[in-house]
């Protein structure tokens, strides 16, 4: 207990260090979670609580509903009180979820990759303070690999042969891919080893049980050639990759070889008790049967409950086999429904303890949108329904992208649904904004109507350029939707809050993204432009859409850059830090650079190419505006020539154009591998990084430039909406009103 009092006013002076010595926790050892929060005789702010994150829950209500703090990845608003502020009226809070996980592998790829202590320790407190209680920790695990593997015989240089570069791990630990990237150089182990431990050592301390990867049967191929008696199985391989060498969970060597793992895993990191271990993730396994998958269940979990007799396997629940599922005792499973869907689809996904969550962010794409609405409903919705769902979290492939969003689902995690989505916003704005002026709340009004109800299509300037794409990512796509008039309007309203005293930095980076998202949705129609102005051999009209095109590509990356968050010399500075020489350097960049675009595998890298097609400053401007300007140079050349040209008959992959199709496509590969493999200045990256506009002045300008365009572009489902493009009107009552 004394330990759980020690512990909150620690978080409470890293958090609030202006109101230190006035917040006091106390654990009453109540059963259930849930907390309470009031004042006390002598003045301070006591929050009592079961548990330790009980405690870290309700200090986090507080600063939002008392304090009025917000602490967000896109923007904080840090104000703070002379004197901690009275509660008033005792907030008292019912969690009724009990577990509420958080990140997935592909987090720790997209988003985590390069982060250092001083990052971490800002987000294990933002966990803490949002209520999460079981964090994915994947941090420094590649140590416990080498370790495992050096055991059965192989070489320190096989080991780091094995493990794939920095952004490309998560994809090792669930069986995709391996010595992708690589060799991870050791200097990366052994400090990732050290930062790792303080990761999860901070999470225990704050009450949190982290989930740690588990040994699925993954080995290199040296070990197979070292133990050729063991049974190995491999998949039809993962988005192109060759396939990987998996042990056959009934082989004897796989209890070998997860015994020496498990001993390694609580070495380095001490005790375990949530395992994440995911089989054949995203992978076809010919002629695999139910009694085969029921074999890999069962032989998995007698491994692990032997080495382990208290261990919960963690399963994702996305590509699952419900034969390996129903194989399991279910008191040591439990099942993430990471994309949300599982659980309403398999009718209770076979009973067993389930949490639910949400993905939502794709490779980091950049996009504002999801149905805010549907998040609190569904979560209500399910937790009534199914018994077994025993928590809610956020499975994210990135962070940093879309803050209303993620916000919402914690708050939601935390209540169990059980939340007014109206009066939510208007607290959250007013906490992030410090207002909530006229124009800021039209401009939510629309958005909740007009952009919180999906997610976005990809973004036109990230496809790859073809007379007529239909996506940049193999397995998204354009949307309709997506139209100028779904955006601007919002736009120019929370623009003009600038001109009414709002000034955040919340505030700037929600007018950048919603701009970002407004400028983009001009993109088809002036492409379209472009293309009618060929077909119909009209040089100078081609010429003159062209450019217009490029041109909006300029000003998007111009926006961009007013921002950290959506700038590409900003991820390359981190990357190079971690270098100590410059071999070093140029590996992390050239995992940044291949990841955001080629991805992989290297040589063949489709489908994966383009995946996150991230709508970056820098990347625009360097890499997707430099493709369209060379498709455009050739279409000129066709005209010029006289020459016709259509692409349609070209052959595809997953609806898109081949990396290698034509000479054109040809010619356009060999710059997509030189951008991917180029190696920056420190000095001129240092100096590129500290050159921006500002947001605020910039989206004026770009909305004056621009709004003509979007007035006069195909309305949102069919809606006129010129009123709200050409002035602001007035708000009739309903949200934040």
């Amino acid at each position: 207990m004394n330990n759980f009092h020690t512990q909150f006013n620690t978080l409470a002076a890293r958090v609030c260090p202006a109101f230190a010595g006035q917040l006091r926790g106390v654990c009453d050892g109540r059963d259930g979670d849930g907390f309470e929060i009031a004042d006390g005789p002598d003045g301070a702010v006591v929050v009592t609580g079961g548990k330790l994150t009980d405690l870290t829950a309700g200090l986090g209500v507080y600063l939002k509903e008392r304090a009025f703090r917000h602490d967000s990845w896109c923007g904080s608003r840090m104000e703070w009180f002379e004197k901690a502020p009275q509660v008033g009226v005792p907030i008292r809070r019912k969690l009724p979820l009990a577990l509420r996980p958080y990140l997935n592998y592909c987090t720790f790829g997209y988003s985590l990759t390069w982060w250092c202590r001083q990052d971490w320790e800002r987000e294990i407190d933002r966990m803490a303070l949002s209520g999460v209680n079981m964090p994915l920790a994947v941090t420094g695990v590649e140590a416990v690999w080498q370790r495992t593997l050096l055991r059965f015989g192989l070489t320190h240089d096989e080991t780091r042969a094995f493990l794939s570069g920095p952004a490309f791990l998560p994809w090792q630990y669930m069986n995709n891919i391996n010595s992708h990237a690589g060799p991870l150089p050791q200097h990366w182990i052994d400090t990732h080893l050290q930062l790792g431990r303080w990761i999860v050592d901070r999470e225990r301390e704050l009450g949190m049980e982290p989930i740690l990867p588990g040994f699925s049967g993954h080995v290199p191929e040296a070990f197979a050639a070292r133990h050729p008696d063991v049974h190995y199985i491999r998949s039809a391989g993962w988005c192109n990759f060759a396939p990987v060498a998996v042990i056959d969970p009934a082989d004897p060597m796989f209890y070998r070889v997860m015994t020496v793992y498990l001993e390694e895993l609580k070495q380095l990191f001490g005790p375990v008790r949530y395992y994440s271990i995911d089989l054949f993730h995203e992978q076809l396994l010919e002629g695999a049967t139910p009694e085969y998958y029921r074999s890999c269940g069962e032989g998995v979990s007698r491994a692990l409950l032997a080495a382990d007799p208290g261990a919960i396997w963690v399963m994702q629940v996305w590509s699952e086999r419900a034969d390996i599922i129903k194989a399991v005792p279910p008191e040591h499973l439990l099942l993430l429904d990471i994309g949300k869907e599982r659980l309403r689809e398999t009718d209770g996904l076979y009973h067993v303890p389930a949490v639910w969550g949400t993905i939502h962010s794709f490779g980091g794409q950049t996009e504002i949108g999801g149905d805010l609405r549907a998040i609190p409903r569904e979560i209500s919705a399910l937790r009534k329904r199914y018994r077994n769902l025993i928590g809610a979290g956020a499975f994210p492939e990135s962070i940093c992208n879309n803050p209303a969003l993620f916000e919402l689902v914690f708050d939601s995690a935390l209540c169990g649904g059980e939340l007014d989505l109206d009066k939510w916003l208007a607290a959250y704005l007013q906490r992030r904004y410090g207002a909530v002026t006229g124009n800021i709340r039209e401009a939510w009004r629309l958005m909740l109507r007009d952009v919180y109800t999906a997610r976005r299509g990809d973004p036109i300037f990230a496809a790859r350029p073809a007379l007529n794409p239909d996506r940049a990512n193999a397995w998204a796509g354009f949307k309709a939707a997506d139209s100028p008039a779904r955006f601007f309007p919002a736009w120019r309203l929370l623009t003009a809050a600038a001109t009414e005293g709002v000034d955040s930095e919340g505030f700037r980076f929600d007018v950048v993204d919603l701009g970002r998202q407004a400028l983009s949705a001009l993109g088809p129609g002036r492409c379209r432009a472009v293309r009618e102005a060929f077909a119909a051999r009209k040089r100078p009209a081609f010429r003159l859409a062209a450019e217009a095109f490029l041109e909006l590509m300029r000003d998007c990356d111009r926006l961009l850059a007013t921002r950290p968050e959506f700038r590409l010399d900003h991820r390359l500075r981190e990357a190079r830090g971690w270098g100590r020489d410059a071999a070093e350097k140029a590996l992390y960049e050239f995992n940044v650079r291949l990841q955001l675009t080629l991805w992989g595998p290297v040589g063949r890298p489709e489908p994966l190419f383009d995946y996150c097609c991230r709508e970056w400053s820098g990347l625009l401007r360097e890499y997707y505006l430099v493709r369209w300007r060379m498709f455009f140079d050739f279409l000129d050349k066709k005209l010029e020539h006289g020459e016709s040209y259509d692409d349609s008959a070209l052959p595809r992959i997953e609806g898109r154009i081949t990396l290698q199709a034509n000479e054109f496509y040809r010619e356009l590969y060999c710059f997509e591998q030189e951008f991917a493999g180029r190696v920056s200045d420190d000095a001129a990256l240092e100096a590129s990084c500290r050159r921006r506009e500002d947001e605020l002045l910039l989206a004026q300008e770009l909305i004056g430039r621009y709004a003509p365009d979007a007035a006069g572009s195909e309305r949102v489902e069919n809606t006129d909406r010129s009123d709200l493009l050409t002035g602001f009107a007035g708000s009739e009552g309903g949200l934040l009103s």
